[in-house]
């Protein structure tokens, strides 16, 4: 991966250009890098990488296990890009940026974005931090001269890529493209924090006006188009009914899956059941990606729907393509799934 050898580091103290804690390129000198090579006209690629959820492995298992988490980060990129011709610095925090010359063809691209993606998903971190979820990053990506003309643009249309990115719901790369992303900051839905999405949910499932189909429609349609679920529905123990739907979702009727078959997977002495195809696969999870994998589904969250005393059903969320289920993602789900089965026992006691 070192380009250290670069014209451009010849005359440069190598002690002082890293990055004391990941051993990377500070992120002076990692933004000097990148503005000496739009200076000399040079064709590169940007992947401006970020760590999904960073904060909560500060705040929940502290300080010296995020440092560690960093550093298998900038090791596992290292590892990617071992003899290619890329430099990799730390922009700051969970921020880093990778510099790969000389490409800027998409297909190039992506499978360097998917490549970062899966090696970090799988990547060997302390016990304490796989116990609590997968690491994932978002990455945004944008080519010189490609897609920018100077310094500024390519970070702004970088930055547009990697706001994209998570507001699909993290756990991806996002390759930038003009028609796609160029007015990203005016079309684009805010991104809320935890506590302003659960007061969103309760403000909206407990608004008497309007009934509780109503409620409960309303919040899904939201969560959906927040995380870019593709199918939301609600399994009511008969029905399965699609609330909505993104415009890829090809599909007005999914297959109902025998509770069974989710039950194997320990569904029924759970509150959720996370179902993806990155998983190394056991009998009952073959039975269940076979099923899912005929409706062109390759992500599953299932919520129960119930109350003290009664069972509802389960909210259903599926994707056409993968991802790692996030943690934010499954906690707000199970908040709409137990407002709206306190709503329903409400409606049968009265």
């Amino acid at each position: 991966m070192e380009l250290i050898n670069d014209v451009f580091f010849k005359d440069l103290n190598k002690k002082y250009i890293y990055d004391s804690l990941t051993g990377v390129l500070s992120r002076e000198y990692i933004l000097k890098y990148t503005q000496n090579l739009i200076d000399n006209n040079e064709k590169f690629t940007l992947f401006f990488i970020d760590l999904d959820y960073f904060k909560d492995i500060n705040d929940i298992l502290g300080h010296k296990i995020g440092d560690d988490v960093l550093k298998i980060m900038s090791d596992t990129i290292k590892k990617i890009f071992k003899d290619k011709e890329t430099i990799c610095g730390r922009f700051g925090g969970d921020e880093f940026i990778v510099i790969y010359k000389g490409i800027d063809e998409y297909n190039d691209v992506w499978k360097v974005g998917e490549s970062i993606c899966k090696e970090i998903t799988y990547s060997s971190v302390p016990d304490s931090v796989s116990n609590y979820g997968d690491v994932t990053v978002t990455i945004g990506i944008a080519s010189y001269p490609r897609d920018a003309k100077n310094f500024d643009e390519l970070f702004d249309k970088v930055d547009k890529a990697l706001y994209r990115g998570k507001l699909k719901g993290r756990n991806c790369f996002i390759i930038y493209n003009e028609a796609l992303h160029g007015n990203i900051r005016n079309n684009a839905m805010s991104i809320l924090n935890t506590d302003q999405l659960i007061q969103f949910v309760f403000n909206e499932l407990n608004d008497k006006t309007k009934t509780v189909d109503e409620r409960i429609t309303k919040v899904l349609s939201f969560v959906a188009r927040y995380y870019n679920i593709d199918y939301a529905s609600i399994y009511d123990l008969k029905n399965l009914k699609i609330i909505c739907k993104s415009i890829i979702a090809d599909r007005d009727i999914l297959s109902i899956i025998p509770q069974k078959v989710y039950d194997d997977l320990g569904f029924n002495n759970s509150q959720i059941l996370a179902i993806n195809f990155k998983t190394r696969l056991n009998p009952n999870e073959k039975t269940v990606h076979n099923l899912l994998r005929k409706e062109n589904i390759r992500a599953e969250l299932l919520v129960h729907i119930s109350s003290r005393n009664n069972y509802y059903g389960y909210l259903r969320m599926d994707l056409i393509n993968e991802r790692v289920w996030q943690k934010e993602t499954k906690l707000i789900l199970q908040i709409v799934a137990q407002i709206y089965a306190n709503l329903l026992e409400e409606e049968q006691e009265n």
